[in-house]
């Protein structure tokens, strides 16, 4: 995806992912699942919706945040 190759892109990902890990601890209690997500997203759309891959009135925040944070979360049972 061309949008990852950008530099600036690449570093706003990399903090996404780190206050993912972070949410995940404080938080989230552990889990990584598409609700920790969805919850997550509403904690960026909050207070880092500078970090957030799109700002423009009607994108889909929550799909571009799960493509951030690719590998990091999973719907299925562990």
């Amino acid at each position: 995806m061309a949008r990852k190759k950008n530099p600036a892109e690449m570093m706003r990902r990399t903090q996404v992912r780190r206050l993912w890990e972070k949410w995940v601890e404080t938080h989230g209690k552990g889990l990584r699942t598409g609700n920790e997500v969805l919850l997550f997203n509403g904690y960026m759309g909050e207070n880092y919706d500078i970090l957030r891959a799109d700002n423009r009135v009607g994108s889909d925040t929550y799909q571009l945040l799960k493509s951030d944070l690719d590998g990091l979360w999973s719907d299925q049972p562990s």
